[in-house]
């Protein structure tokens, strides 16, 4: 089996296994309160709960940041049944972006890139997509 089978079969089944926990943690967080979270988040970007929780801190606000600042400019597409596959549920649509997104991993560690798209900012999309996945409203 060559390398970049290997890796797409073990891709799909982290994803796969990642995803069930976050629907699990998901599940058990509905009822937390966000003030909460926002005086954690406050404090930890404070620098109050030392430099590694500062720094997850301010990457975390930064993906949130750009997500928001996407969904500005594409507007909730992400959530909304894609275009040319209009059958297909959007978070199945999240999944298939996110798919592509580990493909572009496996491919960029098996060689360089001839597209000028980082190893930082391809990661930084996927999760993106796991956070959109996160958030998105089931399906009926």
């Amino acid at each position: 089996m060559n390398q970049e089978a290997e890796f797409g079969s073990y891709g799909e089944n982290f994803l796969r296994e990642y995803i069930q926990r976050a629907e699990k943690d998901l599940r058990e967080l509905e009822g937390a309160d966000p003030s909460e979270d926002k005086e954690l988040l406050r404090i930890a970007l404070n620098g109050d709960r030392g430099p590694d929780q500062q720094r997850i801190a301010e990457i975390g606000l930064d993906l949130v940041a750009t997500l928001l600042r996407k969904n500005n400019d594409y507007g909730s597409s992400a959530w909304s049944n894609p275009f040319l596959i209009p059958y297909m549920n959007p978070k199945d649509g999240i999944l298939c972006r996110a798919s592509d997104k580990v493909a572009r991993i496996a491919s960029l560690a098996l060689r360089p890139a001839e597209v000028k798209e980082s190893l930082r900012d391809t990661i930084k999309d996927l999760a993106g997509y796991c956070l959109l996945w996160l958030g998105a409203p089931d399906a009926d």
